[in-house]
Formats: C-alpha cells, structure tokens, sequence
C-alpha cells in the first residue's frame, strides 16, 4: 500500500509521513482494548496470518503483565481454508509468557464461503512446520453424506491441533481447560459466566470475522 501510494504521491509520500500515518491509524478489532465491565476486559486482534498473529500475542502478553493479575481466556477461530498450525506455533513460542485458563474454540456468526474441503487435524498436523500453505486436498468424497457424518467439525479439528501443538495448562496437559461450541452465542455465555466468576482477559483472535461478531453482540461502540 505504501509502494502505491508512494507512486502516486511521490513527493507527499516520505518516511515520515508514513509513520505518523500509521500512529494516527485507529482501526476497530486491531489493538483494542475493551473494558466491557469490572471483570470482564476484551482483547481484540482479528489477526489471521502467523506475522500478524505474531505481533497480536506480543501485543496482548504486553498489555495483560501491564494490568492486574487476572484469570486468561482464548477465543479462537480462523476459516479451515487457513492452515491454523503456523498460527498455534506463536502461542506455542510464546507459551512461557502467555498462558491460558481457558481456550475456547467457536465459529463466527457470519462464514466467508469457500470451496476448500475441510484438512482433518491429521492432515494439518503432517504438513510441515511454518508454512501457511492450505494442507493439500483429500480425494473427493462420493457425496456430502460421508462428510456430514463425520463426528468431527472443524472447532473440533482447531481443537485437537492446539492440544498437539500447545504446552501448558490450556495444551496438551489439560484437555479440560479446552471447550468446543457450535455457535458463537454460547461460547459468548460461556465467556460470560467465566467472567461472573472473578476478573479476566478475553484474548479474541484469529478472524476479523469473529472479532466483529464479538464486538456486535457485546454492543462495543466504533470509535
């Protein structure tokens, strides 16, 4: 974006300008922090590719060791056209840092359509490490009944990936602290009786999609 508008504007386009164009950037879901009440604070990043879910882990473990000790929660979702393991290796790096009570795996209101098959978490897990390539295409499936069969959905998949991929209390040492939901009305009740309980972080994540719906049922304003 910088090259277009550095073509365009040759002479109004220097380095300068550029960092102050980004400092005075505000864009609702990136870098925001919402204090929806005294124990419930929302996180928000839709980052979704591992540079940018990189610099939102940093950015979050910066923002929670700056606060009071509370109780952390990960909500969590990205489309099954993205390889989710790049993005769970930056928790995984990070895991020292930045632990979870609770890790919450859900899908959004609204799904972007797209024609890629669903990778089991067999086939995300035996690709190879940092590459955010799509795991390539299983064979074709005589008819959607053989997929609407199967137990699996893909909360369940992002699930599984995070246990084989994630250490401490939230990975694979405690599959209980890890909760699957079909719908994003009740995982938000999940996270709202979390929150009934004591003081605690929402870390929302890896879709803008998610972020969005999140904001939209918590009724956060846009500034």
């Amino acid at each position: 974006a910088l090259a277009l508008a550095k073509a365009a504007f040759p002479d109004a386009v220097t380095p300068e300008a550029a960092r102050l164009g980004l400092a005075s950037c505000r864009w609702p879901g990136r870098g925001q922090i919402v204090e929806i009440d005294s124990s419930q604070r929302l996180i928000l990043d839709g980052a979704h590719t591992p540079k940018s879910v990189e610099c939102a882990v940093q950015w979050a473990t910066s923002e929670i060791k700056s606060r009071e000790p509370r109780r952390n929660v990960l909500v969590f979702n990205c489309m099954h056209s993205r390889n989710p393991r790049p993005l769970f290796e930056v928790f995984a790096n990070h895991a020292k840092d930045l632990q979870f009570d609770v890790v919450i795996f859900t899908p959004s209101l609204f799904l972007k359509p797209t024609t890629v098959q669903m990778p089991t978490a067999e086939e995300i897990l035996a690709e190879e490490s940092g590459t955010d390539a799509v795991p390539p295409p299983r064979a074709p499936e005589d008819s959607n009944q053989s997929r609407q069969a199967r137990p699996e959905s893909w909360q369940n998949v992002l699930a599984e990936v995070w246990q084989r991929l994630v250490p401490g209390p939230s990975g694979a040492n405690d599959a209980q602290a890890i909760k699957v939901f079909s719908s994003l009305d009740a995982a938000v009740a999940e996270v709202d009786g979390i929150c009934a309980s004591g003081p605690t972080n929402v870390f929302v994540t890896g879709s803008l999609l998610l972020v969005g719906d999140i904001m939209n049922l918590k009724k956060v304003p846009i500034p």
